[in-house]
């Protein structure tokens, strides 16, 4: 009754039955018997990623042949490595190119009906914020191994195979490299967000994270009831994740202050940022990859950083010029623009503010023309 009037009228029997992978070509991706290198060189790191998840009850197993009546596809795991340095088993999808599961599903399209995963970004939250003005608390929770926590369309198990000492395994939720997984949780999330309006609080999600913002006489309030709200949905938080209600807080990557209504890229990310920026300057060229990459960040950090972005024209074009070559050579102008980024940037960090009413509303006009003199 709680999604009565949810306009994502499929959720209900997704969670209820399992989620379809979404697989749509005619013919089945071909299998891999061999993992990647880095699980191979690492067998204790696939054996305990093993027991969690069988004792969970997220991966079927062990299997000696194939337990389905249909024939069964495997693919490869592989072990990569976070930020932290903490190791992540992965069941590689995308592999082989153009044969995998994942090339078999459609980015926009899902059981034949045109979709977009469209994910909030931290604006939203910025929006609550403008709502409930200066000095308001933000807080956050967030879902502990989100993906794991649904559950896969029985039909399509046999997409989701892997090989292990001899032995078959499934997976049984989404696995984290699926193309569709996002879309699941996300939808997933909006429902408890929807619900969580309808107690008459806000939110917004990103995939597992919820971010909020209460003035301060509820914000304790709303902050206990998110966490009640997953406890009687039988969804299970991460305490790691929780920040309770605070004027200051990190959600995105952003750090958000209610109280100078200021919003600033977190150190880590600054620091990663000038690392790279350094890297390319002490080099004549950059991969056409690298660069890619590194504008990405770039434009992550000017939505909060606005001064920075006239500082990434020349490097954006430099890309597009060598749009067919794998390498770029950096111009005097895209240098310049790097010495702006290594010198200047962390000046103007935390300078961009959070405006509660746009300066058009104000009574107040300025004009300009220009001239000459």
């Amino acid at each position: 009754m709680r999604l009565h009037d949810h306009p994502d009228t499929e959720l209900c029997n997704f969670l209820q039955f399992g989620w379809p992978v979404g697989f749509t070509a005619p013919h089945l991706p071909l299998s891999s018997h061999q993992d990647h290198g880095s699980a191979l060189s690492s067998p204790q790191i696939i054996d305990s990623f093993l027991d969690t998840d069988c004792h969970l009850g997220t991966t079927r197993s062990p299997f000696k042949s194939n337990p389905f009546c249909t024939d069964i596809v495997t693919s490869p795991l592989q072990i990569a490595r976070s930020r932290s340095g903490k190791p992540r088993v992965v069941l590689y999808l995308s592999f082989p190119h153009g044969s995998s599961v994942n090339s078999g599903i459609p980015s926009d399209t899902y059981l034949d009906k045109p979709f977009t995963l469209r994910l909030p970004g931290v604006d939203a939250v910025i929006h609550i914020i403008c709502l409930k003005g200066t000095g308001c608390h933000l807080f956050k929770k967030g879902l502990s191994r989100a993906y794991r926590q649904l559950c896969i369309d029985p039909c399509d198990l046999h997409l989701l195979g892997y090989r292990h000492q001899g032995y078959l395994y499934f997976d049984l939720a989404p696995p984290f490299s699926l193309r569709s997984s996002a879309m699941m949780c996300q939808r997933t999330t909006n429902a408890v967000t929807y619900m969580f309006r309808a107690l008459g609080y806000d939110c917004t999600n990103y995939i597992d994270d919820f971010g909020s913002t209460e003035t301060p006489d509820k914000s304790t309030t709303a902050f206990n009831a998110l966490g009640d709200l997953f406890s009687s949905l039988g969804l299970q938080s991460s305490p790691n994740k929780d920040c309770p209600p605070t004027t200051s807080m990190v959600f995105l990557g952003i750090h958000l202050d209610t109280l100078a209504m200021s919003m600033s890229i977190t150190p880590e990310c600054l620091q990663e940022l000038l690392h790279r920026c350094s890297s390319a300057l002490s080099s004549s060229s950059i991969s056409r990859h690298d660069l890619q990459s590194l504008l990405g960040v770039m434009s992550f950090v000017t939505a909060y950083v606005c001064p920075a972005r006239v500082f990434r024209s020349t490097l954006l074009n430099t890309l597009c010029t060598r749009r067919d070559f794998r390498n770029c050579f950096l111009s005097d102008d895209n240098r310049s623009d790097l010495r702006w980024w290594c010198h200047l940037l962390s000046l103007y960090n935390g300078v961009s503010l959070i405006k509660t009413s746009p300066w058009i509303n104000d009574p107040w006009v300025v004009s300009t023309d220009a001239c000459n003199s």
